[in-house]
C-alpha cells in the first residue's frame, strides 16, 4: 500500500528532476542511440518521476520522514479545525497535566 509522504516542492522538484535526468540521458548522452550511460541515466530518471507521481517515497518509510503536511485533513478548513482543537483548550480544566 502506499502512503503519501510528501509534499507539493518536493513532488514537484523530483518530477522536474527526473524528467531533466530522462532528457539528459535520452539525447545529451545518446541513450537513443543505445549509449549504456545514457540508458542508465533514463531509467534511474524514472525513480524520482514516480516517486513524485505518487507522492510515495519508500525511503522516507524506514526514517518516519513526511514532507506532507496535515495528512488527516481533507481539506484546508478540515486542517484549520483540527490544529484548533490541538491548540486551544475547551475549558481550564483541560489544561492539567
Amino acid at each position: 500500500m502506499l502512503t503519501k509522504n510528501m509534499g507539493w516542492l518536493d513532488r514537484s522538484v523530483r518530477v522536474v528532476a527526473g524528467t531533466a535526468l530522462l532528457l539528459t540521458g535520452i539525447w545529451w548522452l545518446g541513450g537513443a542511440q543505445g549509449d549504456p550511460a545514457g540508458i542508465g541515466i533514463s531509467a534511474y530518471a524514472i525513480v524520482p518521476i514516480v516517486t513524485g507521481a505518487t507522492s510515495d517515497c519508500p525511503g522516507y518509510i524506514p526514517f518516519g520522514i513526511s514532507t506532507r503536511r496535515n495528512r488527516g485533513a481533507t481539506s484546508a478548513l478540515d486542517a484549520v479545525e483540527a490544529s484548533a482543537r490541538l491548540a486551544i483548550p475547551n475549558s481550564p480544566f483541560e489544561m492539567t497535566p
